[in-house]
């Protein structure tokens, strides 16, 4: 066996037993290093009839979207149409008036939430608003905070961006990202928001109810006006080969992607926020990529161009379990396995499997413990 054979062995266990423990219905992860696809998996189920989940079952990756929409800008501002320093009010004629501050936010203060705009506006997770309602609420609504005043999560905010790319290009904004970046990616299960047809999509779950029973929730909406901020379906494949391409310099190059990874907002929680880029440190390597929430449906992907690493990882169920820690320890397992590619051999392996076999297991048994009262440990 060769080493990313030992890698694939060692996660499909590992996944599995985090899933079981933390009761998460579906999982998809994927990791790719310089250039190969060294591992893929898609554990659970796709619904609550039972469908075994595949790699090919699409998911919703939600704000993974800022990164397509702030690639997007990027390869109109290489190609002379757009600069980052240009006010939205120039390409966008509906902005409240009276609100002496939206219209001068720049391009660049909006990829990185620094434009004081509200976060979501219209939003009803149910049934999204069209750019023409959008545009209603717009003209009759003030931003909330100046221009880099402070940092403020805006959905709304790339919503308009998606508004300022269909202006700009003359194509409609899932046109436009559909032939500049997804099919230059080689993206085969991609849209920039959900499409009705005969491919797969994985069912959303919610909490358990009394009954110790899950409900299966349809995530089957389109985002409408709001897909340039959260529309996207996708892969853990797909995604994870997305960013792969990205930091190879098929889609922009390289100089622009630096652009869009170089800024660092603190966010909180060891997150940083570039120019539609999340950041994060892990073994000290900064990692770029975004996470995304929808409804019930969660996800990460991180990749560093220098280590020509990206991975991905989705699952479905309730927010109360966070895809970050997933993703860290992909992270983490990858590294040990890489670093210590000589150390394990055929001989070693079997006995490094079942030591984490057994750490596994115990974790596992542990948390199927009743505990009454609170406990400490340590």
């Amino acid at each position: 066996m060769q080493i990313w054979e030992y890698l694939a062995d060692f996660l499909d266990y590992w996944m599995e037993v985090q899933r079981l423990n933390k009761d998460i219905p579906g999982i998809q992860a994927a990791i790719r290093y310089d250039g190969k696809l060294i591992y893929s998996c898609a554990l659970g189920i796709a619904d609550q009839k039972g469908t075994k989940l595949t790699s090919s079952h699409i998911f919703r990756f939600a704000s993974h979207s800022k990164t397509f929409t702030a690639t997007a800008i990027m390869k109109l501002i290489d190609d002379g149409k757009l600069r980052l320093d240009d006010k939205i009010g120039q390409y966008l004629d509906f902005l409240n008036p009276q609100d002496k501050n939206i219209a001068e936010v720049t391009i660049r203060e909006v990829l990185s939430h620094m434009g004081g705009i509200f976060r979501d506006g219209p939003v009803d997770w149910s049934q999204f608003v069209s750019e023409k309602e959008l545009q209603g609420y717009f003209h009759q609504h003030v931003s909330i905070l100046n221009r880099n005043e402070k940092y403020k999560y805006s959905n709304a905010g790339f919503a308009l961006l998606g508004m300022v790319i269909a202006r700009v290009s003359g194509q409609s904004y899932e046109e436009y990202v559909t032939k500049n970046i997804i099919k230059p990616a080689q993206l085969k299960l991609t849209t920039p928001d959900y499409v009705k047809d005969r491919r797969q999509y994985a069912k959303g779950f919610s909490s358990k109810i009394p009954d110790g029973k899950r409900k299966e929730i349809d995530c089957a909406i389109p985002t409408r006006s709001f897909a340039a901020a959260g529309g996207f379906c996708s892969t853990a494949e797909d995604m994870s080969l997305f960013y792969e391409q990205l930091m190879n310099g098929k889609i922009i190059p390289e100089s622009r992607l630096n652009e869009l990874l170089a800024p660092e907002i603190d966010r909180g929680n060891k997150w940083v926020y570039g120019l539609g880029f999340m950041g994060r440190k892990i073994n000290r390597i900064k990692f770029s990529g975004h996470t995304g929430g929808f409804i019930s449906q969660s996800s990460i992907s991180l990749f560093n161009r220098r280590e020509k690493l990206a991975v991905s990882f989705v699952m479905s169920g309730d927010e109360s379990v966070s895809p970050t820690p997933f993703a860290e320890a992909m992270l983490k397992i990858f590294y040990f396995f890489k670093d210590n590619d000589e150390a394990i051999t055929h001989a070693e392996y079997p006995q490094l499997r079942a030591a984490a076999a057994m750490a596994c297991e115990a974790v596992y048994v542990l948390s199927l413990i009743h505990i009454s009262e609170p406990t400490r440990l340590g």
